[in-house]
C-alpha cells in the first residue's frame, strides 16, 4: 500500500478556504449612523414637546418659525418673585451618537435668567448672561433630551425674559445597513472550493489501485 503526503501547500489553501468561510459565515451586518443636520426628519419640531414646569412660571415658548435652521427658546415671564420655573423643549434620540449645536442667549436680567440643555430630566446648566457658545453630548438610541430657559424670581415688565436661539442643530439617525466582510454567494463559494480541497486530500492519502482510478478537478 502506498501513502501519499499531502503537500504542505495543499494543507494551507485548505485551512485559509475553511477560515474564510468560517469568518463570512460568523459575521454578521452592522447599522452605520448617520447624523441628521437642522431641525428636520426625526427631529423637525412636530416631534419635540413644549412643557413649563414649576409653579406659576407657565408662559414660556419656542418660536419654530425659522426652522429646520433654527428655533428660540423664551422663558417664562409672570409676575412672581418667589418662583423658579423652566421651559423645556425635548424630544426622543433616534439613535444613539453625538447631539451638538450653537446657541445665543439673550438675558435681560442677569442672573435671573439661564439656559442649559436636559438629558434623561438632568439639567446641565450652560449660562446665566448673555452670550454665545457651542455644545456637543453624547445620547443613547431612545434617550430624551432637549433644551431648557430657566425663569429665577422673575418680574415681568419692560425687562423681559431670557431667550435663546439654537442653531447648526445635529442629532444621530440610523444609517443604512453594513455588509459583512462577504456576500451570500461568495460563502458559498468559499465552502464550495473548501470541500473539493478536502476530497482531493481524501483521494491523495487513500490506498492507490492500478485497476481504476479517479480524479477530480479544482
Amino acid at each position: 500500500m502506498l501513502s501519499l503526503a499531502v503537500p504542505p501547500k495543499t494543507r494551507a489553501l485548505s485551512s485559509i478556504a475553511l477560515g474564510i468561510a468560517s469568518a463570512a459565515t460568523l459575521a454578521s451586518p452592522g447599522h452605520a449612523v448617520q447624523l441628521q443636520q437642522d431641525f428636520a426628519g426625526v427631529y423637525a419640531p412636530a416631534n419635540w414637546t413644549l412643557s413649563n414646569n414649576n409653579n406659576n412660571i407657565s408662559d414660556g415658548n419656542v418660536d419654530t418659525a425659522s426652522a429646520p435652521a433654527s428655533i428660540t427658546i423664551t422663558g417664562g415671564d409672570n409676575d412672581d418673585f418667589t418662583t423658579i420655573g423652566t421651559t423645556d423643549y425635548q424630544t426622543t434620540a433616534a439613535a444613539s451618537g453625538q447631539v451638538s449645536f450653537d446657541w445665543n442667549f439673550s438675558a435681560p436680567q442677569a442672573y435671573y435668567d439661564g439656559f442649559g440643555y436636559l438629558l434623561n430630566g438632568n439639567f446641565n446648566f450652560l449660562t446665566d448672561s448673555s452670550g454665545s457658545g457651542s455644545t456637543q453630548f453624547n445620547v443613547l438610541a431612545g434617550d430624551i433630551f432637549g433644551f431648557g430657559a430657566i425663569t429665577v424670581y422673575h418680574f415681568s415688565g419692560p425687562v423681559g425674559p431670557g431667550n435663546a436661539t439654537i442653531s447648526n442643530f445635529s442629532a444621530p439617525v440610523p444609517g443604512a445597513p453594513v455588509p459583512g466582510p462577504l456576500p451570500l454567494l461568495g460563502v458559498g463559494a468559499a465552502f464550495g472550493y473548501s470541500r473539493r480541497l478536502r476530497r482531493r486530500i481524501n483521494l491523495a492519502t487513500g490506498p492507490v489501485s492500478s485497476a481504476s482510478g479517479s480524479s477530480d478537478q479544482l
